[in-house]
C-alpha cells in the first residue's frame, strides 16, 4: 500500500511543480522568495506539516519540492550559488529546514545521476560542490556531502558503472568520520556505494 502512495504522491507532486514552476517563469521570482512561500504555506497546513516531519521523503510536498528544485537547477545549473541562496532557509524550525535541504540534495543528485554524460559542466560542479563542502570541515556539511553523494547514483547505474571515482574517494574520507558512519541507516549504505 505504502509503494502505490508514494507512486500516486511521485506523478501527482512531480505533475503539480511543472505546472507550479511554468507559472511563476511568468513572474521573475527568486528561489528564496519561492521557497519561503512553499514552506509558509506547509507550516499553516497541520496533514504538510504532519507528512514533512514523517521525513520519509514519499510525501506529495517531498515530490513537489523536489521537483521544484530539478527545474530551478535544470536553468540554472551553478549548485553552489543554488545552496548559498537558500542557507537561510536551511536554519528554519525543524522539520520544515531539513524538508527543503534534503529535497535539494536529493534533486541535486537526481539531476546528477541522469545527466553525468550529457552535461559534464554540471559534473564537475557538482563534484567541486562536494568537494568545498567536504573541506570545509563542518559538521552538517559533511551530512550534506553524505547525502549529495548518496543521491548521486540511482540502484540502476550503481549496478552498471558504479558511483563516480571523485565522489568514491570523498566517501572513503567521510567513512571515518565516526558521527556519520555509527549511524546503523547510513553505514549500510555507505558500505554499498563503496563496495560498487
Amino acid at each position: 500500500m505504502d509503494c502505490k502512495i508514494a507512486s500516486i504522491n511521485h506523478i501527482n507532486g512531480y505533475t503539480s511543480a511543472d505546472v507550479f514552476v511554468d507559472l511563476l517563469s511568468d513572474n521573475k521570482n527568486n528561489l528564496s522568495s519561492v521557497v519561503k512561500e512553499i514552506v509558509y504555506w506547509c507550516q499553516k497546513n497541520q496533514l504538510l506539516k504532519a507528512q514533512i516531519a514523517d521525513g520519509s521523503n514519499n510525501s506529495f510536498m517531498d515530490f513537489f519540492m523536489r521537483r521544484c528544485f530539478e527545474q530551478f537547477i535544470d536553468s540554472n545549473t551553478n549548485l553552489e550559488q543554488i545552496y548559498d541562496e537558500l542557507t537561510e532557509i536551511f536554519e528554519i524550525e525543524y522539520p520544515f529546514g531539513s524538508f527543503v535541504k534534503r529535497n535539494l540534495t536529493c534533486a541535486a543528485g537526481n539531476y546528477f545521476s541522469n545527466c553525468t554524460s550529457l552535461n559534464d559542466k554540471y559534473t564537475k560542479m557538482y563534484i567541486a560542490f562536494v568537494k568545498s563542502l567536504y573541506y570545509s570541515g563542518s559538521p552538517k556539511n559533511l551530512t550534506t556531502v553524505w547525502f549529495l553523494i548518496s543521491n548521486s547514483v540511482d540502484e540502476k547505474s550503481l549496478a552498471s558503472i558504479g558511483l563516480n571515482p571523485e565522489l568514491k574517494n570523498i566517501l572513503k574520507k567521510l567513512k571515518k568520520n565516526q558521527n556519520l558512519y555509527d549511524r546503523d541507516k547510513y553505514r549500510e549504505q555507505m558500505n554499498k556505494l563503496l563496495m560498487a
